[in-house]
């Protein structure tokens, strides 16, 4: 594996130990391959504040497969890293939509 795989690897990780820390359930390690990392920005409607964020970056964190999620209410799009082998773009518009918001395709 090289160097930079390595090190974006160990980044998600961090990323995902950290995201833990603020839940409610316990501590897990996932490790992506990145090529099975896929990035997508998605526009989303109705989101107003930074509670709205929040909710937002809760609801699609709890999908399995989601390495990173930053919702913005300011810029109405939530930016999301997954492995694509784990879940798609269908199922984070469904959380998104289950959480009160607009996905805007």
């Amino acid at each position: 594996m090289k160097i930079s795989n390595l090190v974006t690897a160990f980044v998600l990780s961090l990323s995902l130990v950290l995201g833990a820390c603020s839940s409610d359930t316990p501590e897990k390690t996932v490790y992506i391959k990145v090529s099975d990392i896929k990035k997508e920005t998605i526009n989303v409607d109705g989101m107003t504040c930074l509670g709205c964020e929040v909710t937002l970056e809760k609801s699609i964190s709890k999908i399995k497969g989601i390495a990173s999620v930053k919702a913005s209410s300011s810029q109405n799009n939530v930016l999301i890293e997954y492995d694509k082998t784990k879940t798609d773009r269908k199922a984070i518009i469904k959380a998104i939509q289950g959480s009160g918001y607009k996905a805007k395709d």
